[in-house]
């Protein structure tokens, strides 16, 4: 069931004015998980970092920065890059 809310979380932000215009301003991986939830779907942290590479729409924040803020974004709380981070250029 969490990856179909993740799937489906993706396919509205696909096509929802609204949620790529939140998505572009977002700070955390947690405000777009907490944005899932407003909306009904139970996505996790984990989730994005494991997909965000394969998320390249231009609403999807990390690919509106170069490698290191997109390191910073996805950081562990200790302050180390998220493992499965890697920019496609």
């Amino acid at each position: 069931m969490a990856s179909d809310h993740f799937y489906l979380f993706t396919a509205w932000a696909s096509f929802s004015e609204e949620a790529q215009r939140r998505l572009q301003s977002v700070n955390s991986p947690q405000e777009i998980v907490a944005l899932a939830a407003e909306k009904g779907y139970q996505i996790t942290v984990e989730q994005l970092i494991h997909f965000s590479r394969r998320l390249q729409d231009r609403h999807w924040v990390w690919n509106q920065h170069d490698e290191q803020w997109a390191r910073s974004f996805f950081a562990r709380a200790d302050g180390q890059p998220a493992p499965a981070w890697r920019v496609r250029v």
